[in-house]
């Protein structure tokens, strides 16, 4: 009996302990969504912030999964595919998972929900995409963004190199030193800058090429 009242009382404490935690997404939840039905412009302080929460990784995913089902306007939505992106391939499988789950609004913001699967899976995919091309969509650029641009452009030049030491000859584009990069090293190469358009590539011949994010970065 006194083994029973131990594994009891072990299971009690697990679940509760399961649901102060649910209980913490919850609220959190809650808080965004009812913001959001106000159009308030607080949900963007609280959307930027809610990395200091305590939430764990995992509980933020699962947070962001769900907030998916929900139109929480421009900003937010920006701040939101912000946070997503940043986790990368952490959060890849569940975008994908979600893609094909059915909408699932509460009752009471329903009135913040999309339309359709269609209109849900238009963000959904885009950022799919760009996990997949190593971007982060950012919702306000960086101060230190031009210092990112310039790291990335010393990568791929990096590649480039390599790519003409065991080739012979400069890759034709990007897409080529991407997959080059991945098969030899498994390195997911960004070829796009943190704008979401291409870095600029240009072979002039064996010695020579141009390679730029932007007419001042080079």
């Amino acid at each position: 009996m006194k083994k029973v009242g131990i594994i009891l009382t072990m299971l009690f404490f697990i679940n509760n302990s399961s649901y102060s935690e649910n209980t913490k997404i919850i609220e959190i939840r809650d808080k965004i969504l009812s913001l959001a039905l106000k159009n308030s412009p607080k949900i963007l302080k609280v959307l930027k912030e809610i990395d200091k929460t305590g939430l764990t990784e995992e509980e933020l995913i699962n947070l962001y999964i769900e907030l998916l089902d929900y139109y929480i306007g421009e900003g937010g939505g920006e701040i939101l595919c912000e946070k997503i992106t940043r986790l990368q391939d952490k959060v890849l499988p569940f975008l994908i998972e979600k893609k094909n789950t059915p909408l699932k609004p509460l009752e009471k913001y329903k009135n913040l929900s999309y339309n359709s699967i269609e209109e849900r899976n238009i963000k959904i995919i885009d950022m799919i995409d760009k996990i997949r091309k190593g971007i982060v969509a950012y919702a306000e650029y960086p101060a230190s963004l031009k210092k990112e641009v310039i790291k990335e452009l010393k990568i791929i030049r990096i590649f480039i190199e390599d790519y003409r030491r065991e080739k012979g000859k400069l890759p034709e584009n990007l897409d080529i030193l991407r997959e080059y990069a991945f098969k030899e090293y498994g390195y997911k190469l960004k070829i796009l800058n943190p704008w979401g358009q291409p870095f600029k590539y240009l072979p002039l011949d064996m010695e020579k090429y141009v390679l730029e994010a932007g007419s001042d970065i080079r």
